[in-house]
């Protein structure tokens, strides 16, 4: 207990504090001497109410209270974030002798852990409202996470595809090939990296409509477990511009390589008979 980095404290079922270590003394700043003998309650900020007291109630009822969340005064009056574990304490006939508490600072880790809750909610609002499909699965590529703009995409709702697996959002000829892409990505060191860079890939819609599309993939190890992530984009519209604009290249070539030629036809005095106007192909070197 004295070696302990955690506040050990015990009190009497009058709420009187009995026995302080020094994990105690380093949390709160009191030595043993200044705390024992006073009420427990000096380590209670006063919205705290009638907290203190009902706990109180809860050991002298033979009820311990699993570790719980709160806040503590110092003895300079800093405020601490803490967890607390309150425990009866049995005297030898097995009586109620008076209450144990076990205290931990989590103030860092409070601060990360609110840190992270306000990173997700932004990561959160990123996936809302990105305009690519952004999909992450599990290891037996089973869908977890389909964010709005893989409905707009693929046109199925989030409940549709969450634990569906990953292929029903792939054409048929291209499911066994994909399959073994991710599982060659997941055996390299790779963190991310593009898929079909140099040829085209494409989706499958609900209803049946394949698309043309660009996507990365990553891959994350995530409480033991490998998740992946695809990015996708979906660029049906930007083919058909491209294949319109070549088209129109075509066009045009096609008419710079024809030239009009003018054919007149006169009389023996010069008058014009006749004026024709006949297509040829252009002598271009």
């Amino acid at each position: 207990v004295e070696s302990s980095h955690d506040a050990f404290i015990g009190c009497t079922l009058e709420g009187i504090i009995s026995t302080w270590n020094r994990g105690a003394e380093k949390l709160y700043g009191y030595s043993p001497a200044e705390a024992i003998g006073q009420p427990v309650t000096i380590l209670t900020p006063p919205e705290a109410g009638d907290v203190p007291a009902r706990i109180l109630d809860k050991i002298k009822a033979g009820k311990g209270i699993q570790s719980f969340e709160d806040v503590r005064i110092t003895k300079e009056r800093g405020r601490v974030d803490v967890a607390i574990t309150v425990s009866p304490v049995i005297d030898v006939d097995g009586n109620l002798a008076g209450l144990s508490s076990i205290t931990r600072d989590i103030t860092e880790e409070k601060k990360v852990r609110e840190a992270l809750l306000r990173s997700e909610a932004k990561f959160s609002g990123i996936l809302t409202i990105a305009a690519d499909a952004i999909i992450s699965v599990n290891e037996s590529y089973r869908i977890i996470l389909f964010n709005e703009g893989a409905e707009k995409i693929f046109r199925y709702s989030k409940a549709e595809v969450i634990g569906q697996p990953l292929e029903i959002l792939i054409p048929v000829q291209f499911r066994e090939e994909h399959g073994n892409y991710i599982h060659r990505f997941s055996r390299s060191s790779a963190v991310s990296r593009q898929i079909a860079e140099r040829q085209q890939i494409l989706g499958l819609r609900k209803g049946g409509e394949e698309f043309p599309a660009e996507a990365s993939i990553s891959q994350l190890q995530l409480s033991g477990e490998r998740i992946f992530t695809v990015v996708l984009r979906d660029i049906s519209e930007r083919r058909a511009a491209e294949q319109t604009l070549r088209e129109t290249e075509k066009r045009l070539a096609a008419t710079e390589d024809f030239s009009l030629v003018m054919v007149t036809h006169t009389d023996l005095d010069g008058r014009w008979l006749k004026v024709l106007l006949v297509g040829a192909k252009s002598n271009r070197s």
